[in-house]
């Protein structure tokens, strides 16, 4: 009968891609998106194509609902076989032919650019980060064992700059729409995290998801050996209990997957008593990176519940690595302004670390401000007073808040 499936049928091809992005369910003709923007998405399928050839779907609506009818879906797909060129295919077929009808489709147009991401290697992943290659695989071993990873020190020694690095290490390749980052402050809440109502034009309340429940929900349509990494800068200025809410167990590396779902606080209508609630896990292939500074003063002492569930790893201002100096020479800073760095920067992160009354360790000066970004500036004493001016005697002064003289004196002795 019309509508009414064989035993030996293929699901409909739509309809597979569908199963996918809503639970991963689907036969041996499995379906593996790959989101290339929030309004469209890339998949590959093994039986009429090569699992290396990526099909994109246009869709007009999914990213509020994480629903997608037939009638939303567009009748045109992407190609890439691995060539620098995509083409743009087109289908005449409705949601009710199978994958076993589906010839192969004529070529309308050429697209401008390509599906494949640039690849990421160790060498690269290693350049003007001044660590040794062993500290490096440590911390890549403690990401991929605790899934979640802490890199905390002063201001300027390069966390969020690492924080990247290891992202795109991990994934093996520089792709960003695997990679989210966003940063935290005290008044951030669950309701932009996870989920909450938020009003719309109309005057009514409508719940939206957060940023990381979007994110976990595009990493479970991908495949589970593909890594997402999300990166929270600043992570003990925000209330982790408040914002993870329920979700904070589920972060813990033995927690991840279906079987540890949750329910949500705002999960299901309060006028519907009948409706089950929303639950909510967090796929296996997520890390998180978060990044603390060492040295801010309005953080209070960080909480159990974050210690246990993140490996924390330390980072250390960089000015007596040899690396360093050779970074500095290669991007033609002359060796007087280098050793004046070096030199005046040490003796004063000394002093710091000794005054554990006010300061200590945790307050040292990091390298990146004397990092040279620009290759048409020149690097020479202008710019270096610059450098204090600007970058370390504001840092200073908040530092020895109480004491301005001691301030002056030190940003003094740096401009000699």
């Amino acid at each position: 009968e019309h509508g009414k499936k064989k035993k030996n049928q293929t699901n409909p091809i739509f309809s597979q891609i569908l199963n996918v992005l809503h639970d991963r369910k689907g036969d041996e003709e499995r379906v593996f998106p790959r989101w290339k923007s929030e309004d469209s998405v890339s998949a590959a399928v093994k039986r009429e194509y090569k699992k290396a050839d990526y099909l994109e779907l246009s869709l007009k609506t999914l990213r509020d609902s994480h629903k997608a009818m037939y009638d939303k879906i567009g009748k045109t797909i992407q190609i890439s076989d691995f060539n620098p060129n995509l083409k743009k295919y087109s289908i005449d077929h409705t949601p009710d032919t199978t994958s076993d009808e589906v010839s192969s489709p004529k070529i309308v147009t050429h697209a401008t650019s390509p599906i494949e991401s640039e690849s990421f290697t160790k060498d690269e992943a290693m350049r003007d980060l001044f660590m040794d290659p062993k500290k490096f695989d440590f911390i890549m071993d403690r990401l991929r064992f605790k899934k979640n990873l802490i890199i905390q020190g002063p201001p300027g020694v390069g966390k969020t700059y690492l924080a990247k690095r290891l992202a795109y290490y991990l994934m093996k390749m520089k792709d960003e729409n695997r990679v989210a980052m966003i940063q935290f402050h005290q008044s951030y809440s669950y309701e932009d995290f996870i989920q909450g109502f938020r009003p719309k034009k109309d005057e009514k309340w409508y719940l939206r998801p957060g940023i990381f429940y979007k994110f976990c929900k595009k990493a479970m349509r991908d495949d589970e050996s593909n890594p997402w990494v999300f990166i929270i800068d600043e992570i003990n200025r925000g209330n982790l209990s408040k914002i993870f809410g329920e979700t904070l167990m589920l972060i813990e590396a033995d927690k991840r997957g279906r079987k540890f779902a949750v329910p949500l606080t705002y999960g299901s209508d309060e006028k519907d008593e009948t409706q089950e609630p929303t639950t909510f896990f967090i796929p296996s292939n997520v890390h998180l990176i978060g990044t603390m500074n060492t040295a801010d003063r309005s953080l209070a002492m960080v909480d159990y519940a974050l210690r246990r569930r993140f490996s924390f790893v330390d980072l250390e201002p960089q000015f007596e690595n040899k690396i360093f100096r050779k970074f500095l020479k290669n991007n033609k800073v002359n060796k007087k302004i280098i050793d004046k760095i070096v030199n005046r920067m040490k003796t004063l992160n000394k002093i710091i670390a000794d005054d554990t009354k006010n300061l200590g360790p945790g307050y040292k000066i990091g390298h990146s401000y004397f990092c040279p970004t620009d290759n048409k500036q020149t690097y020479n004493e202008k710019w270096y007073k610059m450098i204090i001016e600007s970058e370390i005697k504001p840092l200073l002064k908040e530092y020895w808040f109480d004491d301005s003289e001691k301030a002056y004196e030190h940003v003094n002795k740096l401009l000699s």
